[in-house]
């Protein structure tokens, strides 16, 4: 019993008292509760000094640390740590801008590694700050990292130190040690220059300490970025380039020599495998596409002059909506000199019996008419009665353009393209059942555009002129419906 007790005694004597405890920094009490796993939040000094004190005294942790190798090694770097920026305090001025040939020679993996197998400097431990090293590379090619400098610290010494100011990324000013404000970080880095390996780093930032912060890493990158740019390298177009395959060498006997102009390749016929001639079943579909195609491609050749026939002359109709005045867009319609000029326009247009029979028959064809075409931009047509009746806004810019034809359709527009090619069809198709309800001779001539001598400002382009033996003579307009909803049960 008495020897347990004095060795109990012993131990306690051992042990540091609270006072002891709390004349540790903060840092060290909350390093020596984690590296024991135990709670290590709190605020004052007194409350962690408390936290260690009870933890020694119920017998739960030793003052050291389980494993004495791990002290060592901690205690070790934290050593050289201050050895280190013992060194860099005590340099002279005599720093230079980095250049390349001042630079040890560095590699993309050096800096990989240290990020991604570095120890902890005050617990360590191994840890991989994958974040930091992607970030440090994204600061450097952001251009964050400025004023490089080099110092050589003397001409025996195998280490030199690389400082730097990096920009915050956030923040124009922000919060260095010691509570001071800066618009900038500092740091360092202290590499040797045999062999470019890092052994320190320091930065003035929160997270600066340990020397593993982002900004570490875009000045690492930099001076990577310095030392390996490709306009201080020498020049390589000289040098022979890298053989890509193995040679596989041959006996002399076994090398064929081929000219290559005279390698037969595949002949492309132009014309489908299955061809079989015969009529067209439309004549006049035919007919229409075949000028279309013969426009687009040649309008000079003599098939093309020869089948479309040249239209009648309807300049006397076309110039009659040529008004001899034009008034600037600021100029008020509605004044009393503008309206009495619109009144003796509208009195001089003019068309009788003769010239409107002249335009029917010199707008034949339709789309395919250049005179269908001009004609249309002169009057009002039946087709754009319904958007100018309802029309309820008082801008007409649009409306106008359409009308005038300022916009031009073009021709490769599904639904235009349907009508024109189902038009001929349907037309045969409606003269074939109203032949079969009256019984009779049923025929559809085509016709221009009808220009009523009363009221010369307007006209109809109807697709047909129907004649009848017992209905007489009528007129037919097509509908050809696109699309899969208008076409439902709807017969062309």
């Amino acid at each position: 019993m008495s020897s347990d007790s004095d060795s109990s005694d012993e131990s306690s004597q051992d042990l540091p008292s609270l006072s002891d405890l709390e004349k540790w920094s903060i840092k060290d009490l909350k390093y020596w509760l984690q590296e024991r796993d135990l709670k290590r939040s709190g605020k004052t000094k007194q409350i962690l000094a408390k936290r260690v004190y009870r933890a020694l005294h119920t017998g739960r942790c030793s003052l050291n640390s389980d494993s004495e190798n791990e002290d060592i090694e901690s205690s070790s770097i934290y050593t050289n740590r201050q050895v280190f920026i013992s060194k860099y305090s005590e340099l002279d001025s005599s720093w230079e801008t980095a250049a390349q040939e001042k630079l040890p020679q560095m590699s993309n993996k050096q800096v990989e590694n240290y990020f991604m197998l570095h120890k902890d400097p005050f617990s360590s431990r191994s840890a991989k700050f994958i974040r930091h090293f992607r970030k440090g590379r994204k600061l450097c090619n952001e251009n964050y990292v400025s004023h490089i400098m080099y110092h050589p610290v003397d001409s025996i010494s195998d280490i030199c130190y690389i400082k730097a100011n990096c920009k915050p990324s956030m923040r124009t000013s922000v919060q260095v040690a010691k509570g001071k404000m800066a618009t900038f970080y500092s740091l360092y880095v202290c590499l040797s220059k045999s062999t470019g390996h890092i052994i320190f780093a320091f930065c003035n930032c929160k997270a600066g300490e340990a020397g593993l912060c982002a900004h570490v890493g875009g000045l690492l990158f930099s001076v990577l970025k310095i030392k390996n740019a490709c306009t201080s390298q020498q020049c390589r177009w000289e040098e022979p380039r890298p053989i890509q395959r193995k040679p596989s060498p041959k006996r002399v006997h076994e090398i064929r020599f081929v000219n290559s102009e005279g390698i037969q390749q595949t002949k492309i016929r132009p014309y489908p495998d299955v061809h079989q001639a015969s009529a067209c079943k439309d004549p006049d579909t035919f007919l229409v596409d075949l000028l279309h195609g013969l426009q687009d491609i040649n309008p000079t050749c003599v098939l093309y002059k020869t089948l479309k026939a040249e239209p009648a002359d309807i300049s006397l109709f076309t110039d009659l909506f040529n008004p001899k005045f034009c008034y600037a867009d600021h100029v008020n319609l509605a004044a009393k000199d503008c309206k009495l000029q619109f009144h003796r326009f509208m009195d001089s247009l003019v068309v009788g019996e003769e010239l409107s029979k002249n335009v029917e028959l010199g707008t034949k064809g339709q789309a395919l008419n250049q005179n269908w075409i001009d004609a249309r931009k002169c009057i009002l047509t039946a087709s754009n009665f319904g958007a100018i009746c309802k029309r309820r806004k008082p801008e007409a810019e649009a409306l106008i353009s359409n009308l005038r034809g300022y916009r031009e359709i073009p021709n490769n527009v599904k639904s235009i393209s349907h009508g024109r090619k189902y038009e001929q069809q349907a037309l045969k198709e409606y003269a074939k059942d109203h032949q079969q309800i009256c019984n009779g001779a049923v025929s559809v001539e085509d016709c221009g555009i009808m220009v009523n001598p009363k009221f010369p400002f307007l006209g109809a382009s109807v697709d047909g002129k129907v004649h009848c033996d017992k209905c007489g003579i009528g007129i037919v307009e097509v509908k050809c419906p696109y699309g899969s909803k208008q076409a439902a049960d709807v017969k062309p």
